[in-house]
């Protein structure tokens, strides 16, 4: 028994009791509870020794994991994760190239034919203003009421008109055609009958609103006045820069034509992607000069409105 006292007082010195904690005061606050202290290490026996000696310790590094492994880095960087320049399929790389080409082709296009929008919407504008006065007198000379067909010129003198005052900027933009298609030498004159197709189309849109103004006015010379001018205010606010536009991007598509040699292939760029599902199928066919694009046209405008244009590939 004296041995197996001296045992549990040698415990009692190893693993000593805690002290007690005090019971905190209402309202005082308290520190946290202290941590033990940590317990004494026993001391291993000769056989726990040699089981220990007999463990291999394996470095973490060395130990396989599972799933994935670590992509092999050099100089700091992942492999394969960032794709470069030169990892872009060839899908993409065409399609850049391709947008590329279209932007080109726009930017030399713009480059000619917006200046002669200008010039030629001012010509038309002074054209209309001189058309209008002209109108004005005569339903000032007509006794009671006036009608359409005694006041407004006939629709073939207002197309002769509007061609001649078409025609310089329109040559203009053909000749810019030709010269994009790789074409100096030459013709350089538009057609005469596209300009005076455009100026039939130009006075087409306008001759019946100018009708209607006259014949549905009644007797009231004032209200005649009024609703004229309102008519020709209308078609140069809101239709003439569209007209224009039509027809010059229309002469520079025929110069581009014109300039190409026969069965040389023609590709059709749409002015904007999207747009219009009929000119994204054209482009999506390359047709010989002289055939008829998906939609039936041999090149551009497929529409009112349409500013596509067409390229000769490359041989």
């Amino acid at each position: 028994s004296v041995e197996v006292e001296a045992l549990f007082a040698r415990l009692r010195e190893q693993n000593p009791t805690p002290a007690p904690i005090p019971e905190p005061k209402p309202g005082v606050l308290h520190s946290p509870e202290p941590k033990p202290p940590p317990r004494p290490t026993k001391p291993k026996s000769a056989y726990e020794q040699r089981q220990q000696a007999a463990v291999i310790d394996i470095p973490e590094a060395e130990v396989p994991q599972s799933g994935t492994p670590e992509p092999e880095r050099s100089g700091g960087e992942p492999r394969g994760n960032v794709p470069s320049k030169t990892d872009l399929s060839e899908t993409e790389r065409t399609s850049n190239e391709e947008d590329s080409e279209r932007t080109s082709h726009l930017d030399t296009r713009a480059s000619v034919l917006d200046p002669l929008a200008r010039e030629l919407g001012r010509k038309v504008k002074r054209a209309l203003q001189d058309d209008q006065s002209s109108v004005l007198d005569r339903i000032r000379t007509v006794k009671g009421r006036p009608e359409a067909s005694e006041v407004l010129p006939s629709a073939e003198s207002q197309i002769a008109q509007l061609a001649a005052t078409l025609r310089g900027p329109v040559d203009a933009a053909y000749a810019g055609g030709r010269r994009a298609a790789g074409k100096t030498g030459g013709s350089t004159t538009a057609p005469a009958a596209m300009v005076d197709g455009l100026a039939a189309t130009m006075v087409e849109r306008l001759h019946a609103r100018l009708v209607e103004a006259i014949d549905d006015a009644g007797d009231d010379e004032i209200a005649v006045t009024q609703r004229l001018g309102a008519r020709y205010r209308e078609f140069k606010g809101q239709d003439l820069d569209a007209v224009v536009g039509d027809a010059l991007a229309a002469a520079w598509a025929l110069g581009v034509y014109d300039a190409t040699p026969a069965g040389r292939t023609l590709r059709w760029i749409p002015s904007v992607e999207g747009n219009c599902p009929d000119c994204d199928d054209n482009a999506l066919e390359p047709t010989a000069r002289g055939k008829q694009f998906p939609t039936g046209q041999p090149y551009p405008p497929a529409h009112p409105g349409c500013r596509c244009l067409v390229v000769p590939l490359p041989i």
